[in-house]
């Protein structure tokens, strides 16, 4: 199964990571922390945005904030970040990293239904069609479960 919602312990050295941009920075951490194994860890952050061409709008400006506390809290944690892609998932440059980028995993990082960007699905879903297990944290508070609808779904999509 590709999908994991409580994976239990996973190990993996080079994962994608997707993360809401109003998630906690600590979360998404502790989420890199519980899929490391003996080797150091390597990831590679998407961060969703809702229009990539509007570079002072709320969304740019909470992913900057998760950007910067994210580098801080994972060199605290020796995992070291190697690339960042802000998208609003229009263009891509999202395909291309997942296609190209060598990943053991996707791991996702949601935020409530409300406000979760749909980029985190289409992330899944290409990594499903490049051959990438999609596992995601335990739901948040107040959390609903619609990343499981949603990437569960596409499994019945056929490849692109």
């Amino acid at each position: 199964m590709d999908f994991q919602e409580h994976p239990g312990r996973t190990e993996l050295s080079r994962p994608l990571v997707a993360a809401d941009a109003g998630i906690d920075p600590h979360r998404l951490v502790t989420l890199c922390c519980e899929h490391a194994g003996n080797d150091p860890l390597s990831v590679s952050l998407v961060i969703p945005v809702e229009d990539e061409s509007r570079p002072w709008s709320e969304s740019a400006a909470s992913a900057e904030r998760l950007l910067h506390n994210a580098d801080v809290l994972l060199g605290a944690a020796g995992i070291h970040l190697e690339e960042v892609i802000v998208t609003d998932g229009a263009g891509q440059e999202l395909d291309e990293l997942v296609r190209c980028g060598g990943f053991d995993a996707l791991l996702i990082c949601a935020g409530d239904e409300a406000t979760s960007s749909a980029v985190l699905p289409l992330a899944a879903r290409l990594a499903r069609a490049h051959g990438l297990a999609v596992l995601k944290d335990s739901d948040p508070p107040g959390h609903t479960g619609w990343l499981r609808r949603v990437v569960g779904s596409f499994t019945h999509w056929p490849s692109l």
